[in-house]
């Protein structure tokens, strides 16, 4: 020990203990020292076990794969964390040679199966031992239970009542004798309206002489140099036609040509040339 004393080891075993995160871990080659007054649990076994201890923080935790095991502080030099005793008869190791730990091992098989396979093999099922009723088979077969038809029919009034679930019903109202004596009078027919000629005279349509159209044309733009000739603003569309021919010749956009023979001129085009684009 550390004080250079020894102490007297009683028993080694395995033990199984309950953690303060609720996990259920087996330590093995566990010496029972009783002069001792702490449980010192030693990392390194449970490193060889396949558990991982992480230290930090002030802090212990011990893992396995992705699950937090157990918990604990540091407390002087030593990681502190509370663990209790699992009851003894859950320490006890299941017999090799019940019927039941074979029947979950293969897969929940049944009895006969277990005793043909164990003719045929070296598994180690005792002869005389049943199976327990397995809850997970009785849930598991319990869909397939058959319900019998029953034909039986019933004599009595209100022997058979039916529970069926069904939204509000529209109860029919009983008819007096006295509304069955009323009579239901005739439909009365549909009046259609009765087509008839207007009685207003026909007006005959009013024809406008040709000038009347002469006048909405008259204040148009000329359309050809001939109308331009007899525009009342004679000087002004010269002017413009002097300025556009102006601005053709300066940007190069059109030169005179002449005329091909098989081509008739626009409106407003001398008949023996015409304009191309450059």
């Amino acid at each position: 020990m550390g004080n250079n004393s020894f102490a007297d080891i009683v028993g080694i075993g395995d033990v199984f203990v309950q953690t303060n995160m609720g996990c259920t871990v087996i330590l093995k080659v566990v010496r029972h020292v009783p002069d001792l007054r702490l449980n010192l649990i030693s990392t390194h076994a449970l490193d060889l076990d396949g558990y991982y201890n992480i230290f930090g923080g002030k802090e212990w935790k011990l893992t396995k794969g992705s699950i937090v095991v157990a918990r604990g502080k540091l407390s002087y030099t030593l990681y502190k964390t509370q663990l209790k005793t699992v009851r003894g008869d859950l320490n006890a190791i299941e017999d090799d040679f019940s019927p039941d730990l074979w029947h979950r091992r293969l897969g929940h098989l049944s009895e006969k199966g277990l005793q043909v396979l164990a003719k045929k093999s070296n598994i180690p099922f005792t002869k005389g031992k049943y199976l327990n009723p397995c809850e997970d088979c009785l849930f598991g077969k319990q869909h397939r239970v058959s319900f019998s038809s029953s034909s039986e029919r019933k004599r009595n009034l209100l022997e058979l009542v039916y529970f069926d679930v069904c939204g509000p019903i529209d109860v029919p109202k009983p008819v007096d004798d006295t509304e069955q004596g009323e009579q239901t009078p005739p439909p009365t027919a549909l009046v259609e309206p009765s087509l008839r000629r207007s009685e207003r005279g026909l007006l005959p349509s009013t024809r406008y002489p040709s000038s009347n159209y002469v006048t909405i044309t008259e204040e148009r733009e000329p359309e050809s140099f001939q109308g331009v000739q007899i525009h009342k603003d004679k000087a002004q569309w010269m002017k413009a036609m002097q300025e556009e021919m102006s601005s053709l010749k300066k940007n190069n956009t059109y030169e005179l040509v002449e005329l091909p023979k098989s081509r008739k001129p626009l409106n407003g085009c001398h008949r023996k040339s015409m304009f191309s684009r450059s």
